[in-house]
């Protein structure tokens, strides 16, 4: 069974800013990442500045978004050529984080 771990807190608390440190370190220690973010305002592929893009950015295999009405599953690769480059298709991931 894949472990889910969940980060909850306020808005500006450090959620993501932590993700971004965890994520590093769980990659080099050979865990493949995914990432579940709650939108409630929606939502916007790939927003620069955005938590969804910080995930990825910080090293995320996956990231998926959840708004009211809409979905966004994003198995990314950032290539030199191409910033971003969506698979569906891939390897699932060994330790799922969710944020909200």
């Amino acid at each position: 069974m894949v472990p889910i771990v969940s980060i909850v807190g306020t808005s500006g608390s450090g959620k993501t800013t932590l993700l971004e440190k965890l994520i590093p370190e769980l990659k080099r220690r050979g865990y493949r990442i995914g990432t579940i973010k709650h939108a409630q305002h929606g939502f916007s592929l790939g927003a620069k500045g955005k938590d969804s893009r910080r995930h990825r950015e910080a090293g995320a295999d996956t990231v998926i978004v959840s708004a009211p009405g809409a979905m966004m599953l994003l198995n990314v690769a950032i290539t030199p050529k191409s910033r971003y480059a969506v698979r569906v298709i891939g390897n699932p991931p060994s330790i799922r984080w969710l944020a909200g």
